[in-house]
């Protein structure tokens, strides 16, 4: 698969250094050699050089699987997601919803049968999807959306494959309203290399280019978003989805409910993320001269 060189995403920087050179086998044009790249600037982890977005777009194209039931069973992703419009509505009680990568559409049709107007925004059709919801086929900047058209976007799982994460938000933030908000979901990526990763997972690391291109920690997610007109009304934990196995669900589980008092005890100060969860809002006027004050304050409270 052919790659281009990119500069981090986060800072701008083109100085980064080699963090880890990974070989990918596989005959479904997804093989190669990738290089985790870290910002030498701000500690970025990312994916450089990477597959040209067209090369990405017909790489997706050969692969459904998450549109299948059997890829995450709807009985036990709907609690989740029950779970997910109940944080959205502590934010937003009402008004219109776009969900970028929205796949099979059940958060859309949750939300739509509490009263919301819904879009989705997908590379592939679903089959599954509910023919009342209108969806994009393609991606958020062909969508030729309105501005400020939407009170609350949600990027569940979809940031970390994007080519061009910074301009995803930059879109994020013309389709959003006035003081409208993003619910924004992505692996940490401080859990997915290291002592975190080894204890966790048993493994050195769970890097997984090409299809994972952008591994974000708290301190440069909240970056990220503040440069690009955002600031963090919260972090949230995102219950996992029930494992089958019924030994690996009581471990997520019991460690779920261990962050949540965590984050209950430190009122929201400090608890583990493997997950990034974050409710941003977005801001009347970036600030641009002010981004690195306004930076400093939203990460006073330490990283994770």
């Amino acid at each position: 698969m052919h790659q281009i060189p990119v500069n981090c995403y986060v800072c701008g920087s083109s100085n980064d250094r080699e963090f880890l050179q990974l070989v990918r086998r596989a005959n479904d044009g997804s093989g190669g050699n990738y290089r985790v790249a870290q910002c030498r600037d701000c500690g970025f982890l990312f994916i450089n050089p990477r597959p040209t977005p067209d090369g990405l777009t017909e790489l997706y194209a050969k692969h459904i699987a998450y549109f299948r039931d059997d890829y995450e069973p709807l009985s036990r992703e709907m609690p989740v997601l029950t779970r997910v419009l109940g944080d959205i509505r502590q934010f937003v009680s009402a008004g219109s919803i776009l969900e970028v990568g929205c796949g099979r559409g059940e958060l859309l049709e949750i939300a739509r049968q509490a009263g919301f107007q819904v879009f989705g925004c997908d590379l592939q059709p679903s089959p599954s999807l509910d023919p009342r919801i209108p969806v994009h086929l393609g991606d958020l900047e062909s969508s030729a959306l309105p501005p400020h058209s939407f009170d609350c976007i949600v990027m569940r799982n979809t940031l970390e494959h994007l080519f061009d994460p910074r301009k995803e938000l930059q879109m994020c933030g013309r389709l959003l309203k006035p003081g409208g908000f993003l619910y924004l979901k992505v692996p940490n990526g401080a859990y997915e290399h290291g002592w975190r990763c080894r204890f966790m997972l048993g493994k050195p690391h769970v890097f997984g280019p090409p299809w994972h291109l952008n591994y974000f920690t708290q301190h440069t997610l909240s970056r990220l978003l503040i440069q690009n007109g955002f600031e963090v009304a919260d972090w949230l934990i995102e219950s996992p989805t029930p494992d089958p196995n019924l030994v690996r669900n009581a471990f997520q589980q019991t460690a779920v409910a261990a962050f949540r008092a965590a984050r209950f005890l430190t009122r929201g100060a400090m608890f583990p993320k493997p997950l990034l969860t974050t409710i941003a809002r977005k801001l009347p006027v970036p600030h641009v001269a002010d981004q690195d004050s306004s930076f400093a304050m939203h990460t006073a409270s330490g990283k994770s």
